[in-house]
């Protein structure tokens, strides 16, 4: 009877770890998705890494590691905190590669890829800089090239186009020399971009943020001023809107 009792308890404590270590991916995804959309960044970031690693090398779960931790970067970086920023950004560039090594036909690899290598470029200086420069443009096209209507690598490829078109010119002709060609940008192209990624993105702060912004630098100031107050008046889906929001009220009436 005692042994009975022994082997009995056995196989429940072996039931009850191994169901402890069987993590359900599918539940981890679910709760960072709704950490993520209370803004909770670092359950969002713990969720979507306990699923990667439940379940090694998959998409849904690799892409949004990538993206909490760029969330994580940009929060340490609007709070001042450049160290922990960069590595948060760091960080999101070696989970990106991993996603567009193990996913390359899927165009939110690229499109996180993109937005990963961006985020690091604040941090690079030279010719790390221009060589990043040069992933970012490639990787936001890869993502449309699979997927047209992408409006995330809408919106991020037409940012980039916007800040090549003011790349100063001491500074850029000083790049090619040294480093190579530096990618074209152009405003008419990053106006083409953002109006899409409205179209597509509709309650994306973000978008309508930046075409506001290229609206105002190529001197439509009346139109700029209404997309302004497009983006002041949307409600908050991003962590980083209240300061988005904030300044485009602002510039409304500038």
């Amino acid at each position: 009877m005692i042994k009975r009792t022994l082997r009995l308890a056995a196989l429940v404590a072996l039931l009850f770890c191994g169901g402890a270590r069987a993590a359900d991916p599918a539940a981890l995804l679910k709760a960072c998705d709704e950490a993520c959309a209370k803004y909770d960044l670092t359950r969002a970031h713990e969720s979507a890494t306990q699923a990667l690693q439940a379940a090694p090398g998959q998409f849904e779960a690799l892409w949004r590691v990538a993206r909490s931790q760029v969330d994580l970067g940009e929060d340490a970086q609007d709070k001042g905190q450049e160290k922990q920023a960069e590595a948060w950004f760091t960080k999101a560039l070696g989970t990106s590669r991993e996603l567009v090594r193990l996913h390359p036909g899927q165009s939110n690899a690229h499109y996180y890829r993109a937005l990963a290598v961006g985020r690091r470029a604040l941090f690079a200086g030279g010719k790390e800089k221009v060589e990043l420069a040069q992933e970012i443009e490639r990787e936001a096209l890869r993502a449309l090239e699979l997927d047209p209507r992408n409006g995330r690598a809408h919106g991020l490829i037409g940012r980039y186009y916007r800040e090549m078109a003011h790349l100063g010119w001491v500074m850029r002709k000083a790049a090619e020399t040294l480093y190579g060609k530096l990618p074209k940008g152009g405003d008419e192209l990053a106006l083409s971009h953002l109006r899409k990624a409205t179209e597509l993105e509709p309650g994306w702060i973000f978008a309508w943020y930046e075409l506001a912004e290229t609206l105002e630098v190529m001197g439509h100031a009346d139109e700029a001023r209404k997309v302004y107050h497009k983006a002041a008046s949307l409600p908050r889906t991003d962590h980083r809107d209240p300061l988005l929001k904030a300044e485009a009220a602002k510039r409304q009436n500038g």
